[in-house]
């Protein structure tokens, strides 16, 4: 049996995901976020934990360590935080960490979604982005980063596809369901596969400018 820590903001993916681990595992589960309590009903309380606590809070995430065996960070948007959780796991000598950010941030974007990817993310932010990237793969921990690309809500389609590093990115969408079945796929591997890895996924076969579900001042005109 594991026990996972999911550390960021509660969302509909960290929701997705602490739902698939209760149903598909046998693991159990730490809830970390700010006022957690206010944001997540406990449905297995013999299997799980809500910590409630700041990402920034590296006493607080020694903590919710205690007894974990792997860390999912959902949050990788500032540069203090990433490696407050990195010192924390180094403190605790918990070293298997999955962490997610968008695709977009090495360059490795290609063709016309290239082109938009980049427009909407901003080169600020994805310098930001890449900063903490870098941060994760400097730590020396087991990590394995997954960039998942523009997200929708299809209940009934968790395809999905992973990209090494190292190759073009060109897939515009993906489901959460497929991000959530991604990251168990990671999660769950015993082979050492996505130790020290990072991989782009989105939806097989959507190479295509944009996402579908995506419109943008030119595509309203007349």
């Amino acid at each position: 049996m594991t026990k996972v820590l999911i550390l960021g903001d509660t969302n509909p993916i960290t929701a997705g995901l602490r739902d698939s681990i209760l149903v598909n595992t046998t693991d159990d589960v730490v809830i970390y976020d700010h006022l957690v309590a206010a944001k997540v009903q406990v449905s297995a309380p013999e299997r799980e934990t809500l910590i409630d606590g700041r990402l920034t809070d590296e006493a607080k995430l020694v903590e919710a360590m205690a007894g974990v065996d792997v860390v999912y960070l959902n949050k990788m948007l500032q540069l203090n935080e990433v490696r407050t959780v990195i010192a924390a796991m180094k403190a605790t000598h918990v070293n298997r960490l999955i962490a997610t950010t968008v695709v977009g941030i090495y360059g490795e974007t290609g063709g016309d979604f290239g082109v938009w990817n980049i427009k909407q993310l901003g080169a600020p932010a994805i310098g930001r982005l890449r900063r903490c990237a870098d941060a994760v793969e400097r730590s020396g921990l087991d990590y394995t980063i997954l960039r998942y690309t523009w997200l929708y809500e299809e209940s009934d389609n968790d395809k999905f596809v992973m990209v090494p590093q190292n190759q073009k990115f060109m897939l515009a969408q993906l489901s959460r369901e497929g991000l959530i079945k991604g990251i168990m796929e990671v999660l769950t591997d015993t082979s050492g596969t996505y130790i020290k890895a990072n991989y782009g996924i989105g939806e097989p076969g959507t190479i295509q400018e944009k996402p579908f579900f995506y419109m943008d001042d030119e595509d309203t005109e007349e």
